[in-house]
Order: C-alpha cells, then sequence, then structure tokens
C-alpha cells in the first residue's frame, strides 16, 4: 500500500513541474489584475489592468500626473511645455485660486497657471509673469495705471494711498487732469493726485479746490504771480520785418501754483539776429525768487523780484559755451504782454 501511493506521488510531482504560472505585475488573492491605486514604500501608483500607468490620469472625477519613467504619482508643481500645474498632497490637479507661501496663483479649468488680466466671479485681477498676483499699483503700459485692492481685485473710483487720492475711471484707469465725479469737479495732477487749493492749467487758468479738492468757481486769485503772469520786456518787439533794435531781454513767467512758476529768460542781440536762453521752476517768497541754471552750455544764476508793476533781473554769468550770451547785469523789463 505505502508503495502505492508514494507511486502516485511521484507520477504527480511530475505532471504539475511540466505547467508554467501566469503572472501579473500586482493581483489580488484570486490572481485578478489590479485596476487603481497601490501604495509602495511610501510612493503612490495607478494600475490599469494589472500594468502600471503613466502621464496623465483621470480618476473619480480628479486628474493626476504619473511620472513618465516610473509611474510614481507626483504632488507639487509640475510643468509641462510652457504650462505650469498644481497638484495636491493627494495627487489631485488644482484648478482655481491656489495660495502658496504666501503667494496667490490661478489655475484654470485646464489646471494651467494663468497669467496677466484675468476676470472671476465678476472681478479683474493681474497676475504677474511668474503667475503671482499682483497688489497695489500696477502699470500696464507707459501710460495706465491700475490699483489692485489687498484681495487682488481691481480698484474704481477713489483710492487713498500714501495721504493721498487718487481716481481710477470705469476701467480701472487711473485719471489726470479735470474729472466729474457726482456733479462736482476735482483736478488731478500728472502724478494722478488729486490737488487743493490754487492750480493753474496749461492756458494759464486760476482754479482754487477746496479740502475736499471740489472746484470752487467763486473764488478769485489774490496771488502776484496771477497778475503778472506772461510774458515782459525791456523794449517793444517790430512787430514785422526788419526786426532792427539794440539787445535786450524778455522773461516769460507761466504759474503753476500760487507761489511757483516756470520762468524762462531770454536775452536777444542787436537786430534780433541771436538768442540766448534758459528756463527753470522757481519758488516766489515776498515777491522774489533766484533762478539757478546749468543747461545750454550756460551756467549762472537770475536774481527776480517783482516790485511796482515791473519785473527786475540781476544776471550773473558764471560759464558759457556760446558766442552769444545772456547780457549780464541788472534789467528792468516794464512792458507786459499777457
Amino acid at each position: 500500500m505505502k508503495k502505492q501511493i508514494a507511486g502516485m506521488l511521484f507520477a504527480a510531482g511530475i505532471l504539475f513541474s511540466t505547467v508554467q504560472p501566469h503572472v501579473y505585475a500586482e493581483t489580488t488573492k484570486q490572481s485578478t489584475p489590479v485596476t487603481g491605486w497601490v501604495q509602495k514604500q511610501q510612493a503612490w501608483y495607478y494600475y490599469i489592468n494589472g500594468k502600471t500607468a503613466t502621464g496623465w490620469i483621470n480618476t473619480n472625477n480628479n486628474w493626476y500626473f504619473l511620472a513618465e519613467d516610473n509611474g510614481v504619482m507626483k504632488t507639487g508643481w509640475h510643468q509641462e511645455g510652457p504650462n505650469w500645474y498644481f497638484l495636491d498632497k493627494n495627487g489631485a490637479m488644482h484648478t482655481g485660486w491656489l495660495k502658496q507661501d504666501e503667494k496667490w496663483y490661478f489655475l484654470n479649468k485646464s489646471g494651467a497657471v494663468q497669467y496677466g488680466w484675468i476676470s472671476d466671479n465678476g472681478k479683474w485681477y493681474f497676475l504677474g509673469k511668474n503667475g503671482v498676483m499682483k497688489t497695489g499699483w500696477h502699470q500696464d503700459s507707459p501710460y495706465d495705471w491700475y490699483y489692485l485692492n489687498n484681495d487682488g481685485s481691481m480698484k474704481t473710483g477713489w483710492v487713498f494711498d500714501q495721504n493721498k487720492w487718487y481716481f481710477l475711471n470705469a476701467k480701472g484707469m487711473m485719471q489726470t487732469g479735470w474729472v466729474l465725479d457726482q456733479n462736482k469737479w476735482y483736478y488731478l495732477d500728472k502724478s494722478g493726485a488729486m490737488k487743493t487749493g490754487w492750480v493753474v492749467d496749461d492756458r494759464l487758468q486760476w482754479y482754487y479746490l477746496d479740502k475736499d479738492g471740489v472746484w470752487n468757481p467763486d473764488a478769485k486769485p489774490t496771488s502776484i504771480l496771477y497778475n503778472v503772469q506772461g510774458t515782459w520786456s525791456e523794449q517793444e518787439l517790430p512787430k514785422k520785418p526788419p526786426y532792427i533794435g539794440p539787445a535786450f531781454t524778455m522773461m516769460q513767467i507761466s504759474p503753476i501754483s500760487e507761489n511757483e512758476a516756470v520762468v524762462g529768460v531770454s536775452s536777444y542781440s542787436d537786430n534780433a539776429e541771436d538768442i540766448a536762453y534758459v528756463d527753470g521752476t522757481v519758488t516766489f517768497k515776498n515777491n522774489k525768487a533766484t533762478l539757478v541754471f546749468d543747461q545750454f552750455g550756460k551756467q549762472g544764476q537770475i536774481d527776480i523780484e517783482i516790485v511796482d508793476g515791473k519785473v527786475l533781473l540781476d544776471i550773473k554769468l558764471l560759464k558759457s559755451e556760446d558766442e552769444w550770451n545772456l547780457i549780464q547785469g541788472k534789467h528792468t523789463l516794464p512792458i507786459y504782454r499777457r
């Protein structure tokens, strides 16, 4: 009996030794090929019918990226061509707003980081070249400035920044010059800052703006510059050729505020064949100002005084590279032309 049993076992051993097993990359206890997530040594992999997946996959309505070389699920930032994507700690691709290292980014529905202007929930935002959301002032062109709130949204209307008021139109662009808001006029200088007090425009028109910046059309200028703005001359200019006459000096006064003005001083040679000229911005105090100049090959200063309906000049030339120069010494300019 023992010999019969031994013979049967031996025969069975020979039979099974000729059968080759079917091996899968990953199988269950029932030897069914795996489809789904598998964790190995702190790394996650995704299998489809027992084979390791790579690249982008979509499962449970989320996108994931698996390394092309080994199939490991990626997290954090991932670059593909010119586009950047963010995969959260679970590997799922992020869309919408994302905060990383105290910076905000916006990823579209395809997961790609966005740049430049974007609109979200009725508000505009600007994302820099690195995709980071900007706040504060943003220059979009040499002439267009915008203001972005602390939450990044574009501001319109009045904004108070560094103790100055600015006005942004409905498109968010900072305004300069005159603006009308709620039936009131305001004046914004070239930097966009709202002005108060007296301002003088390019046409030498004077306007008074109260402490809130609102124009008061009933105010009357009291500054001496209001009465002397324009051109002052030592002599009458010939009104038609030939322009024959002795050398003389002229001055142009263009106020920009109650006590500041851009002044230009010129001297003409005999017969007005040559001209020497300097200009600059001066501040008047007690009807006096001094223009210090270093331009057009000339250096020096001009003391200016307004008295008795005349402009008095004292020209001091320190250096000149030109043959014809400002006429030095004291000048009385009694002839006025507005």
